[in-house]
């Protein structure tokens, strides 16, 4: 399988893999920070800052989950190489 690379403005090259995770990971921080200070949608808080901290981190892991549903889609759809012949 062909891996492609995501440049990250700071030069460094992220694989489609790493990215999935690095957005599935900052989306449960971002949800995680709202819950262990009490302002989190979730706890009920409908605050702005509740709102965008929470939003933002769900918004992070859906980017997340799509990218791992193209993934699997696009592995899916790569034709096979023909068996070598003998």
């Amino acid at each position: 399988m062909r891996r492609r690379s995501i440049s990250s403005g700071g030069g460094r090259a992220y694989s489609n893999e790493e990215a999935i995770v690095r957005d599935i990971f900052w989306g449960v921080v971002l949800i995680a920070i709202g819950l262990a200070f009490g302002g989190s949608v979730f706890l009920g808080d409908f605050s702005l800052f509740s709102i965008l901290f929470d939003g933002l981190g769900v918004f992070f892991i859906i980017r997340g989950l799509v990218r791992m549903s193209r993934a699997k889609r696009d592995a899916a759809t790569q034709p096979t190489p023909p068996p070598p012949n003998h």
